[in-house]
């Protein structure tokens, strides 16, 4: 009862017009500022983006929670009612832009639109992953998700990929870094293999954490890695770009 991966296509064409559509509203926004004046900028991205954000991640949380229902229909029958996930932190997503609008105050300022972009595509890439864990865990014949990289993905991502195993813990993360194109899908295969348990803390995200624990959790996904290095070209074998 694996999900087909002409399935998790279906649901990342899906996200990737929603990703257009929000790169092109962001990049309209950006040409019509005047970047002379950079505290103005700042101020305009503050109100507008996060505006944004919330409304493309609900969105790809809705598509994906209907995503979910058809597929679990295809895979295990009966009806189940699938729960959109709430969208980004509004707090997190002011922290973006903040960090991007830095560049507006430099002789670079058009590198804050690339920021910003690549943190608004996590945000709503994130709420339809979110969506999907969360119903994993509401789902009673549910028995978690896979982690689906590319063969061309770096070695983070492909390493927390586990060859297709699952992560079967409630609560599991999802790390991603910015433009990210990691893809999620549930699994309803009792028989699946759990992946490795450092694989669940290398997967936990760094947002909530101070720098201290940024740094050892760090030095301790590195260190994972480091020990897993000899297999990264046989993870790759079994995925595809």
């Amino acid at each position: 009862m694996q999900v087909a991966i002409s399935q998790v296509n279906q649901l990342s064409q899906v996200n990737n017009q929603l990703i257009q559509y929000l790169d092109r509203e962001l990049a309209d926004l950006f040409g019509m500022l005047n970047l002379t004046d950079p505290e103005a900028v700042r101020d305009a991205l503050l109100e507008i983006t996060p505006q944004l954000a919330q409304v493309y991640a609900e969105q790809a949380s809705v598509g994906s929670a209907e995503w979910y229902e058809l597929v679990r229909r295809s895979q295990v029958g009966g009806q189940y009612y699938a729960v959109p996930a709430a969208g980004p932190d509004p707090l997190t997503i002011e922290r973006n832009v903040r960090w991007a609008a830095e560049d507006l105050f430099t002789d670079t300022p058009e590198l804050t639109l690339s920021k910003l972009t690549g943190s608004m595509r996590r945000h709503v890439l994130g709420a339809s992953r979110d969506t999907i864990m969360l119903n994993t865990e509401k789902d009673r014949d549910s028995v978690g998700w896979h982690r689906i990289a590319r063969a061309g993905g770096c070695d983070f991502c492909v390493m927390l990929s586990q060859r297709g195993a699952v992560y079967k813990r409630r609560g599991a993360d999802f790390a991603a870094h910015d433009n990210c194109r990691c893809r999620i899908a549930p699994s309803w295969d009792p028989s699946a293999p759990e992946v490795d348990v450092r694989a669940y803390e290398a997967s936990k995200t760094t947002s909530k954490m101070n720098a201290e624990q940024k740094e050892a959790h760090n030095r301790r996904v590195k260190e994972w890695m480091d020990s897993n290095k000899d297999g990264l070209d046989e993870f790759r074998k079994e995925l595809t770009d």
